[in-house]
């Protein structure tokens, strides 16, 4: 199997001296444990991938230029022409990171504790506008680590737009942004329970995707403080869900 493709600044220099890197532009925890992009979501134009790192702001290898993603892409036969902005933050890279060809937008998306709300209507109309003009052009999306936010709005996105099943654009989004992808118990349940299809035996008998190690502490804390489990009691995995998430 191919590795796969990393999109560092090529050949860029590690920095001799400290104060180079502004002090507060610290990588984002669990960030370097994950890769850097999934492959394009099922039948789509989504492409999820966790935050990119100015190689201005970043110590290099810390850092994911979008530049090259952007480049890679295009070499197979993909054109990206938007990119869509979730962190809850601005500083983890410019616009002038960006090919001045790709649109970008920015959504300001609070993260773990809360599924996005109002924000996937602003999410889904600047898809949509997006698709108008440029039907074949694939939309880049990404949070700080492309995987809950990315994927609770391209999820959700696509059984409003696509009429697609929660099941399917759940499994859809986790294949491509595998081996994790959207993990949050929160924000599957939300899913579930806003488009009324908590019936699906997928959902009733679900333990879950597996949580990476470094955000297992917060979402034990999570899954306690909003008894979620109370809504698996009849599932047949209930007793594992038990072990896995006990504090």
């Amino acid at each position: 199997m191919p590795e796969a493709p990393t999109f560092a600044v090529p050949g860029a220099p590690i920095f001799a001296v400290q104060r180079t890197i502004p002090k507060h532009n610290k990588v984002p925890h669990g960030w370097n444990s994950l890769s850097e992009a999934g492959t394009v979501v099922g039948d789509s134009k989504f492409i999820p991938i966790k935050c990119p790192l100015s190689p201005g702001k970043f110590r290099y290898p810390n850092n994911f230029c979008l530049m090259e993603f952007v480049k890679h892409h295009q070499q197979q036969g993909r054109k990206i022409g938007l990119i869509i902005d979730i962190t809850n933050t601005d500083r983890y890279y410019d616009r002038s990171d960006v090919p001045f060809a790709v649109a970008h937008k920015k959504i300001f998306v609070v993260g773990h504790e809360k599924a996005p709300g109002n924000e996937c209507k602003q999410f889904n109309d600047i898809v949509e506008k997006f698709k108008e003009t440029n039907p074949d052009e694939y939309i880049v999306v990404h949070c700080t680590h492309g995987l809950n936010r990315t994927g609770f709005m391209i999820i959700n996105y696509l059984i409003e737009h696509e009429e697609q099943t929660v099941d399917d654009a759940f499994n859809a989004f986790n294949t491509s942004r595998s081996p994790h992808g959207m993990y949050n118990p929160l924000f599957i349940d939300e899913l579930y329970e806003k488009h009324n299809q908590t019936d699906s035996i997928l959902y009733r008998n679900m333990t879950y995707p597996e949580v990476p190690g470094y955000a297992m502490a917060k979402i034990k804390k999570l899954v306690y403080k909003n008894k979620l489990l109370s809504k698996r009691e009849d599932s047949e995995k209930y007793s594992e869900l038990v072990e896995r998430y006990k504090v």
